[in-house]
């Protein structure tokens, strides 16, 4: 097995686990009863999401438009607090694998994540993110996945070359666009016991 000298890894269902159903569920509570229910899939979405992932609008500009475009009616707690319903917790592996990780290589960390979302997790998170070499959110940098930029500025910044990058995320598009620039990407199931092959491999490097 090649040397890597990045391990990247993703957040929401790699090491932290979140259910997009509660939020589906938690919003639709508060819309209007005529109101077509919010999506937010990988495969059709209001752009408002990627927007908001990617740092181009606030918090504000976010709920005004879940108020005026999806019937929503809520104070802007509420609908936080609807947004962040999704967010479980950090699995229990998730410590063990990132230190594992870091006995051979340099890690990184590339998420889409939104302000609400950061701000919800940040405290829970905090020594999980101390622990990365490399930290590539979303809302800050103001890029989000699958988009080419994102890996472009993350290669940059690393200082490696792709092919001896590990990237592990649980959306096929991500996995899709960082092959294309030649990274070891690979496609994780959430909910599975993953972190134990991966982390058996690790000691290969």
């Amino acid at each position: 097995m090649m040397k890597k000298d990045i391990i990247m890894f993703d957040l929401g269902g790699i090491l932290y686990s979140i259910k997009h159903s509660y939020t589906h569920q938690a919003l639709r509570a508060l819309q209007r009863k005529d109101a077509e229910p919010i999506v937010f899939s990988l495969e059709q979405a209001d752009p408002i999401f990627g927007l908001y992932d990617s740092g181009h609008i606030d918090t504000i500009e976010f709920c005004n438009h879940l108020r005026n475009q999806h019937h929503i009616i809520a104070t802007d707690h509420d609908i936080h607090h609807a947004w962040n319903a999704m967010l479980i917790g950090i699995y229990d592996y998730a410590e063990e694998l990132v230190l594992e990780a870091k006995k051979y290589a340099q890690i990184a960390l590339l998420s889409n994540i939104n302000h609400i979302h950061y701000s919800a997790i940040q405290e829970e998170c905090s020594s999980l993110f101390s622990l990365f070499d490399f930290t590539f959110f979303s809302f800050h940098v103001k890029m989000r996945k699958p988009n080419d930029a994102i890996f472009k500025y993350a290669l940059e910044t690393v200082k490696a070359k792709p092919e001896f990058i590990l990237f592990l995320d649980d959306t096929p598009a991500n996995i899709k666009a960082a092959q294309a620039f030649g990274i070891d990407a690979r496609l994780i199931i959430p909910d599975s016991e993953w972190h134990v092959n991966i982390m058996q491999e690790f000691t290969t490097y």
